[in-house]
């Protein structure tokens, strides 16, 4: 009869089991990782670029005649929307004056003016740019810019890049080419009067320019302007004279000195199509929706465009209407996808080249 095994034994066996199976699968994950790390993988033939016409400027005069270029041409564009407002922010060091019932007086002011103001300033929502009237007109001297910075794509906390299909660039123009208007003849400024009337009376206004920046961002795939904002910020001395109503509680006039900062935002949205990528590697079997960016009107429907794709070879890759491919059988060589959008008066083609392959698709492809 066999002695009992001792509990010490039992324990010092099932460890080693342990170990033992853990070291098995360990193996197991490591073969595998390493065959599909020697897995032959697609690599993507070098394409050569298609030329653009914009790129990131180099100096300034560069960055201000592209500015100029895109922005007359968006304005005038027949197959463009755009939108047009004006933001104001008082945000900023507000020198105002001591005592705590004249800091509520003036912070009141301020707030009335920043709810009103900005609506003083010309708004245009969703217009063809070409039926638009009284877009402004810019004019930036390159001797004027006194930084500029051109790149594609934002650049995250993290050093990662956002928005890599786009171009930005950044001005810095001096402040002393701004023409800044007389408050007494401005029109803003006399409507800003009446806002605060109810309030205060505006006895003495001086008008200092203070900053001048501009920020253009370009879809560099379609090489035209998607938005341009541009800021010109002053510091306002005034002498306010009190309304009857607040007469009682401060009868002298508050001297004030606010910055503040008045950015025109002009947004512009192309109409047409293109394919965002150049090309697209796929598998035998694959269903993929097409990657087209297509761009109408808000209210627009399919019965309003006609959009079609036409495959080099039609027995690789049949597309249905709704731009869905299925792929069908390998192909030695790259075929072609012509794209045809018709919308509103308006042609507009691209081709995306597609790879077909049986080898494993690299997902950064």
């Amino acid at each position: 009869m066999s002695k009992p095994m001792k509990k010490g034994t039992r324990v010092f066996l099932i460890i080693l089991v342990v170990i033992v199976l853990l070291g098995t699968c360990f193996t197991c994950v490591s073969i595998y990782a390493k065959k599909e790390l020697e897995k032959p993988k697609f690599t993507v033939p070098e394409i050569e670029p298609d030329p653009l016409e914009t790129e990131v400027p180099e100096d300034a005069a560069q960055a201000v005649d592209c500015i100029m270029r895109l922005y007359s041409e968006a304005v005038s564009a027949d197959d463009c929307v755009g939108n047009r407002h004006t933001e104001v922010s008082f945000d900023g060091e507000k020198t105002l004056p001591f005592g705590k019932a004249d800091n509520d007086i003036a912070e009141l002011i301020l707030n009335r003016s920043r709810e009103g103001i900005g609506n003083l300033y010309p708004r245009q929502d969703d217009i063809i740019m070409a039926e638009a009237v009284d877009m402004p007109e810019f004019s930036f001297d390159p001797a004027a810019v006194t930084d500029f910075a051109g790149s594609q794509g934002r650049q995250n906390d993290d050093g990662s890049i956002r928005d890599a299909g786009f171009y930005f660039i950044d001005l810095t123009l001096d402040p002393g080419v701004i023409d800044a208007p007389d408050p007494g003849n401005s029109e803003i400024f006399k409507g800003a009067e009446e806002i605060l009337a109810p309030l205060a009376q505006v006895v003495d206004a001086e008008l200092i320019p203070t900053g001048y920046k501009v920020t253009a961002k370009i879809d560099r795939t379609i090489d035209k302007l998607i938005s341009l904002d541009v800021t010109r910020s002053f510091t306002l001395n005034a002498s306010l004279k009190m309304s009857d109503s607040l007469a009682a509680l401060q009868a002298d006039d508050l001297k004030v000195t606010i910055p503040y900062s008045a950015t025109e935002k002009i947004n512009f949205k192309p109409y047409g199509a293109h394919f965002p990528d150049r090309y697209m590697v796929v598998n035998p079997g694959d269903m993929k929706a097409l990657p087209a960016d297509v761009r109408v009107a808000s209210e627009a429907t399919k019965e309003d465009y006609e959009l079609t794709f036409t495959p080099s070879d039609p027995d690789a890759v049949r597309i249905d209407e709704d731009g869905v491919m299925t792929v069908n059988k390998v192909k030695d060589e790259a075929i072609t996808i012509d794209m045809v959008f018709k919308y509103d008066g308006h042609t507009y083609t691209d081709s995306l080249i597609v790879y077909i392959t049986e080898l494993e698709v690299d997902k950064n492809e």
